[in-house]
């Protein structure tokens, strides 16, 4: 199978628009009355337009073959701002990255929220 047919069935399973809706709708479950939304970085309470654009960054699929962690399916990584090179290796969200775990049917089940890239 080339690469672009493995791509192809990433996105036939869990289309990029699917992803950015699941974050869509956890955003909108915890806004405010002023359109933001209070994400947990660092111990930090931060406030995140409801509205951000959320650009995806990689997207995987993993088959666990042993029971530890988290089971077989996707993992996204995204930058909630937008994404922003800092240096040849290093990247910057402009408010935060964040990792969605879906399960192979391709439902979210938790997100992580965080300032590195990772």
């Amino acid at each position: 199978m080339r690469t672009a047919e493995v791509i192809a069935a990433l996105d036939s399973v869990l289309p990029d628009a699917d992803v950015v809706d699941s974050l869509r709708l956890l955003f909108d479950a915890g806004k405010d009355e002023h359109g933001f939304v209070s994400i947990e970085l660092d111990e930090k309470w931060v406030p995140v337009p409801v509205d951000a654009h959320i650009e995806l960054i990689t997207k995987a699929f993993f088959d666990v073959r042993r029971p530890f962690g988290f089971s077989t399916g996707f993992r996204v990584l995204v930058a909630i701002g937008g994404a922003a090179e800092r240096t040849e290796s290093d990247w910057a969200a402009k408010y935060c990255f964040a990792t969605l775990f879906f399960n192979a049917e391709g439902v979210r089940f938790t997100v992580d929220f965080h300032t590195e890239f990772r």
